[in-house]
């Protein structure tokens, strides 16, 4: 023990730790509690992303809850409505069961628009959405041709720097 400078306390606690994990029993209910969670989690409602939805096959929630705290006190609220104080989960579990399920709390940035939910839902005609989304793949045309533009000047620049730095060393 001299030689790790540790004292005759610590040895005897690090020994107990490590020993007595593997007598410890398990949190009873922790299962319950878990199912709980999950079965809650099932329940909300659900939506797709719009425009990655074929990249990806995560679920979000709707716009009612800004933070997993706050979907956790509904969680607790729900629990306390239905008296099961006891099988409440840990915020800690009820978050790893909300990873597990892949959901989220907000849509993503590039979500539908609301001319597109507006023809979906009916109340726009077919006229009015397909000038819409001329107008959307000309602006996205436009941007890429800008882009390009951009990046052959920078290719442009970057040659006219590199002779310029190349002649002035030579």
């Amino acid at each position: 023990m001299n030689t790790y400078g540790i004292g005759e306390w610590m040895a005897h606690k690090y020994s107990k730790e490590f020993v007595g994990n593997e007598n410890k029993k398990k949190k009873t209910g922790s299962k319950a509690a878990a199912q709980t969670a999950r079965r809650f989690l099932c329940e909300l409602p659900k939506l797709e992303s719009h425009y990655c939805r074929k990249d990806t096959k995560k679920m979000y929630l709707e716009k009612i809850w800004t933070s997993k705290k706050s979907l956790y006190r509904e969680y607790e609220n729900y629990m306390k409505a239905a008296n099961n104080e006891k099988l409440t989960a840990s915020i800690c579990t009820f978050v790893n069961i909300f990873s597990e399920l892949n959901l989220g709390l907000f849509l993503q940035k590039k979500d539908e628009c609301d001319t597109c939910c507006s023809y979906r839902s009916g109340n726009l005609d077919q006229n009015q959405y397909d000038l819409h989304i001329k107008m959307k793949d000309r602006a996205h045309k436009k941007k890429r041709r800008r882009i390009k533009g951009i990046l052959v000047q920078a290719l442009w620049c970057l040659r006219w720097i590199c002779r310029l730095f190349y002649y002035r060393h030579a």
